[in-house]
């Protein structure tokens, strides 16, 4: 289950950031003019806690793991980037680890033994 709420977590984050993005491109000049409607302040409010869940969880998986390169870059990194930089981290580092280990672990299960 960690798999998929990771998963879930993760790109409901990037498309939060990215709508967010392009609404800050598109009104970069008068952010007084742009009025979200009903349905995206919803959105937005039911998908800001998996940004700060997301952004919580890699960098307590980071300070769990720091088998990475640099460690005090991507300690700062992942402090100071907050949101962008746990997803960034999510897809580079969480995401094959986690899927090496499953396939680890599924290699080796009895099910899967044809010997």
């Amino acid at each position: 289950w960690k798999w998929y709420f990771a998963h879930y977590l993760a790109i409901s984050s990037l498309l939060l950031i990215v709508y967010m993005s392009i609404i800050n491109i598109l009104y970069f000049e008068d952010m007084g003019q742009y009025k979200p409607s009903v349905l995206e302040e919803t959105v937005m409010l039911l998908m800001m806690p998996s940004v700060f869940i997301l952004w919580f969880w890699m960098l307590t998986d980071y300070f769990k793991n720091k088998t990475l390169g640099p460690p005090v870059f991507w300690g700062w990194f992942m402090f100071l980037g907050s949101f962008i930089a746990a997803v960034i981290y999510f897809f580079v580092y969480w995401r094959p680890r986690w899927r090496n280990a499953n396939l680890t672990h599924m290699s080796r299960s009895p099910v899967n033994n044809h010997n």
